[in-house]
């Protein structure tokens, strides 16, 4: 009814009809010199098809597209009239009349791949793909059964969906079966989030790589974890439940994990920290809570600057002192109020020592930008951060000195009682660290 209708081109396969030529000439000697007349027309038009197409892909606007494209039809005209005139000379019921009449009959079908060049003029490459699920389900266990037919049927479309989404089969199916185990043998709750088209790009990355041996390749362990985690449902607790809190700096081995939750759970997402950087994970016990990531600072902000009064050479020496808080998220299903200033506090007492040991430089001075249209920035200013005014909306690509992003508004949190003075002495140290950021 559909190609009644027009909704669907039912398309022909001209490798089927060459084969009508072939058993021709194959089953009677008589007909082998009239078949290869025929066989050698239709190699002709594959051919000719073949440069057309070519041509096609690099410009199907172009001259040499609708020059092969003239030829083709004009062939396919000679083929035509050269039918219809051998049609009216074979008797009925002839092996020639019943190939030549079914030309006739699926004439429409057999030139669909004129007008649409991205058509194949055959069906060759479909049925190679099929021969092996067609051939399988003929050996496999359980064979002849409606639910081994069904199984197949959804395996070989899940396949097919991974392999067209660019993803490795193989990782992603011992991924999936690997946390259908852990769930008790069932699949777990958050399953769906392993389709295809709910990974997040950085998720796709990781189910590409290759699988070696029988375990999960460390980014695809902690993808798993990530998503396992977010199936929990809302914690609430008080700030004197969660007990002692700690910060744990991000190690090698777990640093893909941590971007794995940044980049699903943060409204920014991730993306590779340039330059001088420290990432932590915060922890009340054993339960995760929340994350940091600390970087280099904005190169030119005027508000900050301001603030600051310091000149072009005091800023250039000064900023190395000056650390940017890049990323800050509490998991969405901890729920706990006070706990974002109360981690603020932590972090801030933490990171001068961390980053002094790793990189020789003690901090002066913390920077943050809160997006106002999705926070409010109560968190820092309850901890004391010092609202200095907003950004340009411009970032660090700009190169035209438009605002493109939205404006955001800073926050500086002073680590010594005397980081002004500090920043604008001429004696600060001329030290600095690779790949600060630019803000506008």
């Amino acid at each position: 009814m559909a190609v009644k209708q027009g909704t669907l081109l039912l398309a022909f396969c001209w490798t089927h009809t060459r084969r009508d030529f072939l058993d021709a000439a194959r089953g009677d000697p008589e007909q082998q010199q009239w078949a290869e007349s025929w066989l050698t027309r239709i190699g002709e038009l594959f051919h000719q098809n073949k440069l057309r197409v070519a041509a096609w892909k690099q410009d199907p606007q172009g001259p040499e597209f609708a020059q092969h494209d003239a030829v083709l039809r004009a062939r396919l005209e000679d083929f035509r009239a050269a039918r219809d005139e051998q049609l009216q000379q074979q008797p009925p019921a002839s092996i020639r009349q019943r190939i030549l009449s079914s030309l006739v009959r699926h004439w429409e079908g057999l030139l669909v791949f004129v007008e649409h060049p991205e058509v194949p003029m055959d069906n060759s490459e479909a049925e190679r793909r099929l021969r092996g699920p067609a051939m399988g389900r003929k050996n496999y266990w359980g064979s002849g059964a409606t639910w081994a037919g069904e199984l197949a049927e959804r395996c070989f479309s899940l396949f097919a969906t991974l392999l067209l989404a660019g993803l490795n089969v193989r990782t992603w199916l011992t991924a999936y079966l690997t946390a259908c185990a852990e769930a008790g043998g069932r699949a777990p709750a958050w399953a769906a989030q392993l389709l295809p088209w709910n990974l997040s790009p950085c998720q796709q990355q990781v189910f590409q790589l290759p699988l070696e041996g029988q375990g999960l390749p460390g980014e695809v362990r902690n993808c798993l974890d990530a998503l396992a985690a977010a199936a929990q449902p809302p914690q609430e607790f008080s700030l004197p439940q969660l007990g002692d809190l700690r910060l744990e700096l991000v190690t090698r081995r777990r640093s893909a994990l941590w971007n794995e939750y940044i980049d699903r759970y943060h409204y920014l997402g991730y993306t590779p920290l340039v330059g001088a950087q420290l990432r932590y994970w915060v922890y009340a016990e054993d339960r995760l809570l929340a994350l940091f990531g600390y970087g280099a600072s904005a190169w030119r902000l005027a508000p900050r600057d301001r603030w600051i009064g310091w000149n072009d050479a005091q800023r250039q020496a000064g900023l190395p002192h000056v650390v940017g808080q890049v990323r800050f998220l509490i998991l969405p299903w901890i729920r706990c109020p006070h706990l974002a200033s109360k981690l603020l506090s932590l972090s801030a007492a933490r990171l001068p020592a961390d980053w002094e040991q790793r990189y020789g430089i003690r901090p002066w001075l913390l920077e943050s930008f809160v997006d106002r249209s999705r926070f409010e920035g109560t968190c820092y200013r309850a901890a004391n951060w010092i609202d200095v005014g907003q950004t340009q909306g411009r970032g660090k690509k700009d190169r035209r000195g438009r605002p493109g992003l939205p404006r955001k508004q800073i926050y500086l949190y002073p680590l010594c009682r005397n980081c002004r003075r500090r920043l604008t002495s001429d004696s600060t140290a001329q030290q600095d660290l690779p790949g600060s950021r630019v803000e506008g």
